[in-house]
């Protein structure tokens, strides 16, 4: 059985060779969060070529993907949820970058319901670009994308968090990001490729350290045949490792994601191109181009000190990932700042008698699936309760 050195290397330099290859090779790219709002939006409609100079050079692989994180529609909102949106006229930038697939398993694809789903599905077919993670029920949400290249099969699988946007036998939305589900659909899928590849939509915002629960699930999937984990949704970077044959990258942080609040966390402006080879055993080689989006929001990749100092970031909190008592203060720390947020908002609008304010709060934010989670932490890590849920 195969087995993965310890990544140490690609933290120096952003290389690292896993393992000799056995026979012919393929590359794939992968990003983190996109979604074309904000100051990006404002950028594309001044300079679409000036927002993303040498960025289609450092994405270039036999296949790119990513994690769009918004519908591209023009449907209104969902009433209860919605929050993100893009244009899809300006969604041609990313045919520009040579995006092949994104995964759109995540908790914003569903924000202007399934009308925006469609229209999502509907321009990344029209420009042949493959997707994944979400659909309109649950046997298609299931389905892989396979890619064959240099004679090596793989397969692409996405799931998400957020159970409220899960898709049903009857009704749209996203994979659900549950194990006995993901169990059966690489079992299923290790018949017909040789290499299996998941994202994961998972974790806390803007916390360096994945959910012990997540940890601890990645590192069972490992062990069951998924080759490559990548995840998204805390939207900084999280840290990275090798278990057996396979490589975890916990989260890619942001790709090009302007946050109205994230000019206070500039490590939200920072992400990671991840360029992995493969050959029909497995990953063979990690290779990772910083990114970051300058002041104006401008896609670019980290020079100098500015790579450096992110490489850096990412092997101290990848060193980090075996001490599992300091993983679970993290995760103590996290879900006590989240329960400050949801008590203090519940707090102020009965301050306010806000009754109407609530009703949304409660429908928009408190029930959705990764506020649950942070209950469920909260009363485990921070109170000693086990949780029954």
């Amino acid at each position: 059985m195969l087995s993965l050195p310890s990544l140490i290397a690609v933290f120096e330099n952003g290389y690292q060779e896993l393992r000799p290859p056995s026979g012919d090779i393929t590359t794939f790219s992968f990003t983190g969060d996109i979604c074309l709002i904000r100051e990006v939006e404002e950028r594309l409609r001044e300079n679409p070529q000036n927002a993303i100079a040498g960025m289609r050079e450092a994405l270039a692989a036999d296949y790119v993907v990513g994690n769009l994180e918004t519908p591209l529609s023009k449907a209104p909102f969902d009433p209860q949820r919605g929050v993100l949106q893009s244009d899809p006229d300006l969604a041609h930038v990313l045919i520009s970058l040579g995006f092949d697939a994104f995964t759109i398993a995540n908790n914003h694809t569903m924000d202007c319901g399934a009308e925006g789903l469609q229209d999502t599905l509907s321009f990344l077919s029209q420009n042949n670009i493959a997707h994944f993670g979400a659909g309109e029920n649950l046997q298609q949400v299931r389905q892989a994308v396979i890619v064959e290249h240099n004679n090596i099969k793989i397969g692409l699988l996405g799931y998400s968090q957020p159970e409220l946007d899960a898709a049903t036998q009857e009704s749209a939305g996203v994979a659900p990001l549950r194990k006995e589900i993901i169990l059966e659909d690489i079992a299923k899928l290790r018949q017909q490729v040789d290499v299996i590849i998941l994202t994961l939509h998972e974790g806390y915002e803007f916390q360096h350290y994945p959910r012990l629960e997540f940890m601890h699930l990645c590192r069972e999937l490992a062990q069951n045949g998924v080759d490559v984990i990548c995840g998204h949704h805390p939207h900084v970077l999280q840290g990275m490792e090798t278990v057996g044959n396979s490589l975890i990258l916990y989260s890619l942080g942001n790709f090009w994601f302007d946050m109205t609040y994230q000019r206070r966390i500039p490590e939200s402006r920072q992400g990671l191109i991840a360029h992995i080879s493969f050959d029909k055993n497995g990953p063979v080689s990690l290779k990772l181009t910083p990114t970051v989006m300058d002041e104006k929001s401008h896609l670019r990749t980290a020079a100098g000190e500015q790579r450096k100092d992110i490489l850096q970031h990412l092997k101290n909190i990848s060193f980090l990932l075996q001490d599992t008592e300091a993983i679970r203060e993290q995760n103590a720390l996290s879900t006590a700042k989240v329960m400050r947020s949801i008590l203090g908002a519940v707090y102020n609008l009965g301050l306010k008698d806000d009754k109407a304010g609530f009703e949304k709060y409660f429908y928009h934010q408190i029930r959705r699936d990764p506020y649950l989670k942070a209950f469920c932490d909260y009363a485990e890590l921070i109170g000693g309760y086990k949780s029954i849920l």
